[in-house]
């Protein structure tokens, strides 16, 4: 039996992807969310890389406030890049201007030749399955 493409998305509002996640995995994606760039960073030392990341570019969560952390989605999207050296295609999920969420990803999607893949919200679910078929070509 064929393993079911992984999809994860780290946001720390899952409740705003309701019917993303039931779009993404009614067209056969097997899906996680992390809720926490915490748990985002441990996710991805501890288990099985994801196929594709769905990442909130500007997350910044209570979780990561309680913490005293200033990781928001754009560091762990760094810290995918340049410290893990990972390969792994990312979508941005971001409410910024296009221009600013492209000038803040376009240097760390350059590392491994490619142009951000980046979905405004708020996001339709036929758009974020369009940019994750396209983070895996």
């Amino acid at each position: 039996m064929r393993r079911k493409t992984r999809v994860v998305f780290v946001e720390n509002r899952p409740e705003t992807l309701g019917y993303i996640l039931t779009a993404v995995e009614e067209d056969g994606f097997a899906i996680a969310v992390w809720r926490s760039t915490s748990e985002a960073l441990k996710g991805l030392e501890s288990g099985p890389v994801p196929d594709v990341l769905v990442l909130d570019l500007a997350m910044r969560g209570r979780a990561e406030e309680a913490a005293g952390s200033d990781y928001g989605g754009l560091e762990v999207a760094r810290h995918i890049r340049e410290i893990r050296n990972l390969r792994t295609p990312i979508v941005y999920l971001t409410a910024l201007p296009f221009s600013a969420a492209h000038a803040a990803t376009r240097e760390l999607e350059g590392v491994i030749g490619r142009e951000p893949i980046i979905v405004m919200k708020p996001a339709m679910s036929t758009d974020v399955l369009q940019a994750i078929r396209r983070a895996l070509k």
